[in-house]
């Protein structure tokens, strides 16, 4: 169940469109049900080469997770799995991304980016008797901006290239460093979880209606893989790694 307001307003001759949702939100069937808040803007200059949008959530409790033997509130999916808790937390997102496409190129340039701010916080309760037992306090933030460009060069070759970073502290959504929650047995978070990421694109329309496109990607980053099984204090690896590929689409 939402409730919904959506008020347009133009603004200096710009577009702008505001959306604001309010959820009833399944939650944690140990911690009960929660209350999310969802609201967007969106906004396109005048002539509509340039657009800037953003969305805003709050969550009162902890986002339902399917995966089996996971809650996203536990020290760790086999505790979740095996062991009953009771536990609360919030989250927040805000995510804000935007594109121009200059008018001095000759609409042949597009310019994007990309960023994102989160945060869950909140409390977790194992019961008496239990491993893990006792009060955890649970924490995180991960955030992350991305810049994009592509040129056309001519009616039948583009070139792309695309950078991105992200980052978290505790390994509670990525990662591989601390934990999202202090334990008896685990007492401190840690921080220093990064990833970044370089593609750069060759598109190519060779006839019309058949493009053929070839990318390069390398991702690299800080205690981002467990290289043994000792858990998350266990070797690290931060990359590189590199992807390469190849895709034809014929459009009908």
């Amino acid at each position: 169940m939402y409730c919904a307001w959506r008020p347009g307003v133009a603004l200096s001759s710009a577009t702008a469109k505001t959306k604001v949702r309010l959820y009833s939100t399944t939650t944690n069937p140990n911690a009960g049900d929660g209350v999310a808040v969802l609201a967007a803007l969106n906004v396109t200059a005048p002539g509509g080469n340039a657009t800037w949008s953003n969305n805003f959530q709050y969550s009162t409790g902890s986002d339902n997770d399917t995966r089996q033997g996971s809650d996203l509130i536990s020290v760790s999916p086999e505790a979740a799995a095996k062991y009953v808790h009771t536990g609360s937390a919030y989250y927040f997102f805000y995510n804000s991304w935007g594109s121009w496409v200059p008018r001095f190129a000759d609409e042949n340039l597009l310019l994007g980016f990309n960023t994102l701010l989160a945060n869950a916080n909140g409390s977790l309760s194992y019961l008496p008797g239990q491993p893990y037992s006792g009060p955890s306090n649970l924490n995180t933030c991960w955030y992350g901006v991305g810049v994009y460009a592509k040129y056309r060069w001519n009616d039948w070759f583009s070139l792309a290239g695309r950078a991105e970073y992200l980052g978290s502290n505790n390994s509670w959504i990525f990662g591989n460093q601390g934990t999202g929650a202090t334990t008896k047995s685990i007492g401190n978070h840690v921080t220093g979880d990064n990833l970044w990421e370089y593609t750069l694109s060759a598109e190519f329309h060779v006839v019309d209606n058949l493009m053929f496109r070839t990318e390069y990607r390398m991702d690299w980053g800080s205690n981002i893989y467990v290289t043994s099984t000792g858990g998350p204090q266990g070797l690290q690896s931060g990359g590189p790694a590199y992807y390469a590929g190849a895709e034809v689409v014929y459009s009908f």
